[in-house]
């Protein structure tokens, strides 16, 4: 376990996960950038064990947390290695990473939408949370461990039983939908926007003018409350995205949890 004697101003505690010469990123939900896996330390607890905890948290990693890399102005910077075999999906996402499967990380959905490897050297600075650290953690990258990754194009296996019935029926659907005209692509497309509470947003004024004020006051309370209930349920639930366990059927960029619908729950 890494020296817990470190400097005063250290808050904070980020992990530097190398495998296969790539670096383990988190997409985080509410700024929509790439970071380390990490976080706040606690307290009573050691920034090393805060680099563990998060790592589990975000990305889905069980990790032995090794020696400090480096610093950032609040941070600490470990090199930590899987305590299991890293695996990933083979197939590339928009921006040439390979994603790691992390439907089970308790942060999935809540804090980060997915977790990948990536050559830094392939990242632009601007990519990264903070733009002005990237840098220097390209550097600290070389001196973490390298550690194998064993790619695979899907894990249906790992679903439960009734997503495996359910990923079936999704394969077939999809297949079905490749054989027909484009126009059926763009309605999924269309669906998706329209399973978005910002869509109903948009349209609140329009509904205030032929509907009334109050009749739009109460559609946005009631949109508000179920999209609320709606999200809570999904953690409940704890159902992923069909994607999280084949990655070929991601159609539109989404995350967290499918059950219940939020679509159906606003239309």
């Amino acid at each position: 376990m890494a020296n817990n004697t470190l400097p005063d101003h250290i808050a904070g505690a980020l992990c530097v996960v190398r495998a296969d010469n790539q670096i383990v990123l988190v997409d985080e939900l509410i700024t929509g950038q790439l970071s380390l896996p990490g976080g706040t330390v606690v307290a009573g607890e050691s920034p090393a064990i805060a680099a563990q905890r998060e790592t589990w948290e975000e990305a889905g990693l069980s990790v032995t947390v090794g020696d400090v890399l480096g610093y950032t102005d609040s941070a600490v910077i470990y090199d930590c290695i899987s305590d299991s075999e890293v695996i990933s999906y083979q197939a590339r996402n928009e921006i040439g990473g390979f994603e790691l499967p992390i439907w089970f990380a308790p942060h999935y959905g809540v804090e980060v939408s997915r977790a990948m490897l990536l050559p830094p050297t392939a990242l632009p600075a601007n990519q990264y949370r903070y733009p002005e650290q990237w840098s220097e953690i390209n550097e600290l990258f070389l001196l973490a461990t390298n550690q194998p990754v064993t790619y695979v194009t899907e894990l249906v296996g790992a679903a439960p039983k009734v997503h495996q019935v359910e990923l079936g029926w999704v394969v077939s659907l999809q297949n079905m939908f490749d054989n027909l005209p484009s126009i059926f692509s763009n309605t999924v497309l269309l669906t998706d926007l329209l399973a978005k509470p910002w869509a109903f947003i948009v349209i609140l004024p329009l509904i205030a003018w032929h509907f009334g004020r109050n009749f739009a006051l109460k559609f946005g309370f009631t949109l508000i409350s179920v999209t609320l209930l709606t999200l809570i349920a999904h953690q409940g639930f704890g159902f992923p995205r069909p994607h999280a366990y084949l990655p070929t059927l991601k159609l539109v960029m989404s995350s967290g949890y499918s059950f219940p619908s939020l679509l159906a729950a606003l239309w």
